[in-house]
């Protein structure tokens, strides 16, 4: 059988010189949250998406690695290692470097599922290269996994590989969190569609959808809108920029979903990521249905990150989950010392870029 089309990423991109502000800009309640915690290294968050330029001033002192799978195909320098960089600064950027990311302390591992053909253009990932990626974080401890991709599927099902490792994470303990797709219509996305995903839409500043922010009937239980609209993150050569995408915004609530982790871990408990799962869900802040608007766009709500904590000290998410993942003990945190890993890459020299990429530079998923 052919593979289904392939999985893009969602964001579209505009380069900036560097701007020294981070996530709070468009997710304030963030300062409260890191009152409490800025994330716990034994707490490990995979990012499955393009390179990351771990040289970039963002991540100087992150605990942060990248592990080389593109079995001696050239890696992506373009569309994918800007977003790939993007994404991961906004879980990882340090607070004393340019760019604040959501849980700077939280270990992390990025696993590229991008490669570059000579002529630049982008190698596509399969939905079977999805599954060994996910299948490799779940090996090297990860807890959270964020997904910054997806491929439009009517029924909203992965194929059998993809399945499999979805349910290898529903059995583990392990929480995805997958962009909702940016084609602004009412159609699912896999992995997000799955409803053991976190599926994340894209909101503006008020916390309304942007019209760019997939729907869908299969991620109303399970989905919630985190901001999405220009969000400042690290870029390759030592840049900043902002971004704009579903992309965004799931990066974001995984990097709250860390930070619940290691909360969790502070209050002497085991990680427990069907109580985190529970916990953003039910603590999102309800659409209010007008003549006016739509809540089918709002998935489940809009992030509401102090009240998912409250939820968390309260014991309450834990009590009112009906999810079948089990709580787990610490995972081992992503390891060190795997074949093909790698620290930082070399960096570029800095200076100002403006450059453009249009929403439909999504990268893909076979």
């Amino acid at each position: 059988m052919p593979p289904r089309h392939p999985l893009k990423q969602h964001a579209r991109i505009l380069l900036r010189p560097r701007l020294h502000r981070g996530v709070e800009e468009q997710l304030p309640d963030l300062r409260r949250v890191w009152s409490l915690t800025f994330g716990d290294p034994r707490v490990c968050i995979a990012v499955l998406d393009g390179p990351a330029e771990l040289a970039h001033p963002a991540f100087d002192g992150a605990l942060v690695r990248q592990v080389d799978v593109s079995g001696g195909a050239k890696p992506a320098r373009g569309a994918g290692l800007r977003h790939g960089t993007h994404v991961a600064s906004l879980i990882f950027g340090q607070h004393d470097g340019p760019m604040r990311g959501v849980a700077p302390k939280c270990r992390g591992v990025v696993i590229p599922i991008y490669g570059e053909r000579d002529d630049g253009s982008l190698v596509p990932c399969s939905q079977m290269d999805l599954a060994r990626a996910i299948s490799l974080a779940v090996a090297v401890g990860a807890n959270v996994i964020n997904i910054s991709a997806g491929v439009h599927d009517e029924t909203g099902e992965p194929e059998p590989p993809l399945a499999r490792a979805i349910r290898l994470c529903e059995d583990q303990g392990i929480l995805i969190v997958a962009a909702a797709g940016n084609e602004g219509c009412a159609c699912p996305h896999v992995p997000a569609a799955s409803p053991t995903v976190l599926a994340v839409g894209a909101a503006d500043g008020a916390g309304n959808p942007l019209g760019f922010s997939n729907w869908s009937e299969l991620y109303r239980g399970h989905g919630v809108l985190a901001p999405g609209d220009a969000l400042a993150g690290a870029a390759p050569g030592g840049q900043t920029q902002r971004a704009s995408g579903t992309s965004m915004a799931a990066a974001l609530v995984s990097g709250v979903a860390g930070l619940l982790a290691s909360w969790q871990l502070r209050l002497g408990r085991n990680i427990d990521v069907r109580a985190i799962k529970t916990a953003i869900l039910t603590g999102a802040v309800r659409c209010e249905e007008t003549a006016a608007t739509d809540c089918q766009r709002s998935l489940g709500g809009r992030l509401d990150a102090s009240t998912a904590f409250a939820l968390i000290s309260q014991g309450e998410a834990s009590a009112m989950s009906n999810s079948n993942l089990p709580q787990t003990s610490v995972n081992s945190p992503c390891a060190h010392g795997l074949a093909g890993e790698s620290g930082p890459a070399d960096g570029g020299g800095r200076g100002d870029a403006t450059a453009a990429t249009s929403a439909g530079d999504n990268l893909p998923v076979r």
